[in-house]
């Protein structure tokens, strides 16, 4: 393992130390407790036709690959539960998910706010 490699590892370690917090993570009557940071991935979109340009923003959960059990690998639709908010599993592009560390112990899921009543 790299000196870069072993830093990042040490550096996703101490984020889950400082930032994590306890969500839900759903799919269908499966569920895990567990510890995720939040994070966002920025979007953009352009319109070749006319040249317009769009910019938003997509909400991501870092996990422990280890905590997410059985559901791994994530899937499309799968549910973070945070602080009364429902996030699904979407994708941004052509990835729903992707890992976070060279060693493969965390794992980067995009999600967007579930707006169903």
């Amino acid at each position: 393992m790299s000196r870069m490699d072993r830093l990042l590892s040490e550096g996703l370690q101490r984020l889950f130390g400082y930032a994590a917090r306890r969500v839900a993570y759903r799919r269908g009557s499966q569920v895990v407790y567990l510890d995720a940071v939040p994070g966002q991935t920025r979007v953009e979109a352009s319109d070749q036709v006319e040249g317009v340009t769009v910019v938003g923003k997509v909400q991501d959960w870092i996990f422990r690959v280890e905590d997410l059990q059985a559901l791994f690998p994530p899937r499309e639709g799968d549910a973070v539960e945070d602080q009364g908010h429902v996030y699904l599993a979407a994708r941004v592009g052509e990835e729903l998910w992707r890992w976070s560390d060279p060693d493969r112990k965390y794992v980067r899921i995009h999600s967007e706010l579930d707006r169903r009543p």
